[in-house]
């Protein structure tokens, strides 16, 4: 079993801008759990979180070229976006 390569928050959101599929593997393995719990307190629902997660990710990976860092971290930033999506359901 290989270990899976760290990535700095940098390194991570350069290769992300680059549509790097294993950086967005590596996000996602590393973020899904935490975005599913935010969701998870705002709804009751897990097939329903399960949907919104996937959606989170796809809406994330699609709209990568908007995140700015000078703004806020990137987690935030994902966050937010999951959140924004959850209240939309």
């Amino acid at each position: 079993m290989s270990e899976q390569k760290k990535y700095s928050e940098e390194e991570l959101i350069l290769l992300l801008k680059a549509k790097d599929q294993y950086a967005f593997s590596y996000l996602y393995d590393n973020y899904a759990g935490a975005l599913n719990g935010v969701i998870i307190r705002m709804v009751d629902d897990l097939q329903l979180a399960e949907d919104i997660l996937q959606e989170a990710f796809l809406k994330i990976w699609n709209n990568f070229t908007q995140f700015d860092s000078s703004e806020g971290r990137l987690f935030t930033w994902m966050i937010n976006i999951t959140r924004n999506l959850t209240s939309d359901t």
